[in-house]
């Protein structure tokens, strides 16, 4: 997980370059719960392929996941630990060159706050310098009434910001 996807992204995004209408230095990438995660893997272990992401509700630690999601696709920690760390973007961390912004729902009872709070602190420890929102009262679907038109504008005002520069 996230290491071939991260590579098909890669394709994606020089794909949409090639256009004559797109602007192949100013592309950005997003995604939620998975899409998260493979935002965070492509932009840590693809660095300067894309000029930002924005991760909302990711995993970055298949360890602290559910065990019967994770032990499909991985197997089990104990039996390979190291595909647990290839698949992490916590242990990436250090390659971050581009824009992100992480967003995530304290309240997640799917994918837990602490996924976020960790890869944040991997990203410090690593002088790396970044954008988080963070949702107090909200779920894994940032759904309240209030909140879920107010994280689709925060995404949508932080690729403006990020992918309209001169």
């Amino acid at each position: 997980m996230g290491l071939i996807d991260a590579d098909e992204a890669v394709s994606a995004k020089n794909y949409l370059a090639a256009l004559p209408y797109v602007r192949g230095d100013r592309v950005g990438i997003w995604g939620w719960s998975y899409g998260g995660y493979l935002t965070c893997m492509t932009l840590l272990t693809k660095p300067g392929v894309f000029y930002a992401g924005c991760a909302v509700a990711s995993v970055t630690d298949w360890k602290s996941y559910n065990e019967w999601y994770t032990r499909r696709r991985l197997g089990l920690v104990k039996d390979d630990p190291k595909i647990f760390e290839q698949t992490s973007p916590i242990s990436y961390a250090a390659g971050l060159q581009d824009n992100l912004l992480l967003i995530h729902g304290i309240l997640d009872n799917n994918v837990l706050f602490q996924d976020t709070a960790r890869l944040i602190q991997r990203l410090i420890d690593n002088g790396k310098y970044f954008d988080e929102m963070t949702y107090p009262r909200d779920d894994h679907s940032i759904g309240k009434e209030t909140s879920r038109p107010h994280v689709f504008g925060r995404i949508m005002r932080y690729f403006y910001d990020q992918l309209n520069k001169p």
